[in-house]
């Protein structure tokens, strides 16, 4: 009964998070669109869309094939065996399109950012973290 109990609470918590992360996006998008002029919000629009879509590609599939594949392992020598390359190769993955991010900072700062490279560094700063994170 006690396992029954965790996992209902971890539903739960998982529940309401994630109606508060809903909620908190319906309240801040009205703040951010009376704040911003147009170009600062489509700015802002590409720097989160881009956020979302370098840990993507950076990532390989590697994150969800690690779920598919090492769920029902319960040895943890063959998990570690099978993580730590995983991890490796996306951390590898995820230095190298930052990396080129960097290298051709001008291209798409101009093309993406209104040629702001400030923006466009915090934007592979933060990309980083997310696919180290994802």
């Amino acid at each position: 009964m006690n396992a029954y109990k965790l996992f209902v609470e971890r539903v739960g918590l998982v529940g309401i998070t994630n109606i508060l992360i809903s909620l908190s996006s319906l309240i801040f998008i009205p703040i951010i669109t009376k704040s911003f002029s147009t170009a600062e919000y489509g700015i802002w629009a590409q720097v989160l869309t881009t956020i979302a879509l370098l840990p993507n590609i950076a990532n390989l599939g590697l994150p969800y094939t690690m779920v598919r594949f090492l769920s029902a392992e319960h040895d943890k020598v063959k998990f570690k065996e099978s993580f730590y390359p995983m991890i490796t190769v996306t951390t590898i993955f995820t230095l190298i399109i930052c990396g080129l991010c960097v290298l051709f900072a001008k291209p798409i700062a101009a093309s993406l950012f209104n040629g702001n490279l400030k923006i466009l560094y915090i934007t592979v700063f933060i990309s980083f973290f997310a696919c180290v994170n994802l």
